[in-house]
């Protein structure tokens, strides 16, 4: 059965739980799809885009969520470095919770090591920028693998917000973020959720 009809048949339920059932039942439920596109990326296969297909729809979508920040919570930005073909992206804020965005992002590495190196040249070449006022450093990626190795690695040593995102080329949304332990206190990080809501396709 095609998506489009089982999303047919579940406009005319009335039973969250009964539509959640259906969509895992018939494969269509982004539990089933996450699923799917792991097992993929995880023996090294992509998901039918280039790397630059992909860095390129990451770049659009950190657009379109940044602009959906200033058209619904009045926050001002600027890249103040950073083009779309860049793989590294500094931007300033006004009215935001944070001042400064450096965000970093990584095609897929296939190994652990490689990975480790990424992540500390990554932190080091932060470090070098030398910002002041809060400040937030994410490294995003859209490798599931990538994701969940990343996030095993704190940057106890900044003072500063971080944290790692997966970043679904398929649906072109940030689907997750994770902050991770630094010298500034956790309760001090921007919410969670945020970011990644901004990014959701809408639907009409």
């Amino acid at each position: 059965m095609i998506k489009s009809t089982i999303d047919k048949i579940a406009k005319a339920i009335d039973d969250l739980e009964l539509i959640q059932e259906l969509y895992d039942a018939t494969g269509y439920s982004s539990k089933k799809i996450r699923e799917r596109k792991k097992i993929i990326a995880d023996n090294g296969f992509s998901l039918d885009l280039s790397t630059v297909q992909v860095h390129e729809k990451f770049f659009s979508t950190l657009m379109r969520g940044l602009s959906m920040m200033t058209s619904l919570h009045k926050v001002e930005w600027t890249i103040k470095s950073g083009t779309p073909r860049s793989y590294d992206y500094l931007i300033e804020l006004k009215e935001g919770n944070i001042d400064y965005w450096y965000i970093r992002y990584v095609d897929r590495i296939t190994s652990d090591e490689e990975r480790k190196k990424a992540l500390t040249a990554i932190y080091g070449e932060f470090a070098k920028l030398k910002l002041d006022g809060k400040i937030k450093v994410s490294c995003a990626t859209p490798s599931y693998e990538d994701y969940d190795y990343f996030v095993t690695i704190p940057p106890y040593q900044l003072n500063t917000n971080a944290s790692i995102i997966h970043f679904d080329s398929e649906l072109e949304r940030f689907a997750d973020e994770t902050f991770l332990e630094t010298a500034l206190p956790l309760k001090e990080n921007i919410p969670v959720k945020d970011f990644c809501n901004l990014t959701e396709s809408l639907i009409l």
